[in-house]
């Protein structure tokens, strides 16, 4: 198995100190590991790392940062042009990373959600009130059906930066 990891800024040679151990648990079991410059590539949309290119189609794990869309479908197509075909497509990484499109493939049978773009903190702290969280949670079980549900904030991520 093939892995690209982000490369450190600061040690190019080395892996962005966050994926240490998987970057060293990969080397272990005798994967190849590769770097790649995630922030240039995630700025700029150039691919910059030390994969050779290779003869035939090979599957390509990566484990780093998520992306927005566009930007990783763009990283797909340059891995493609060096052969390496990533595990994920474009429309698979959408689905995982984007959690409210799971319902158009699992229908009833997934957890239901509401969505509220961009829902900043000023504006939850208007939504959802000291005084009225035992209300909204009420209300929620209700919609919902059931006793069980997620409150799940923003994930910080590459996907998320403008």
């Amino acid at each position: 198995m093939k892995v690209l990891f982000p490369q450190s800024e600061l040690h190019p040679k080395e892996v962005q100190e966050e994926f240490a151990l998987e970057f060293n648990a990969a080397k272990t079991v005798e994967f190849e590991t590769f770097l790649f410059n995630e922030d240039f590539f995630v700025r700029k949309g150039i691919l910059r790392s030390n994969l050779p290119v290779i003869e035939k189609p090979e599957p390509l794990l990566l484990r780093s940062w998520m992306m927005k869309i566009d930007r990783y479908e763009q990283f797909y197509n340059e891995l493609l042009k060096l052969n390496y075909v990533l595990i994920n497509n474009p429309y698979q990484y959408k689905i995982c990373h984007h959690s409210y499109l799971i319902n158009d493939l699992f229908g009833d049978h997934a957890a239901r959600m509401v969505t509220i773009p961009n829902l900043t903190k000023e504006l939850f702290d208007k939504i959802i009130t000291p005084d009225s969280l035992t209300e909204k949670l009420t209300e929620m079980k209700t919609k919902f059906s059931s006793d069980y549900f997620i409150l799940k904030d923003s994930v910080k991520s590459e996907k998320d930066i403008s």
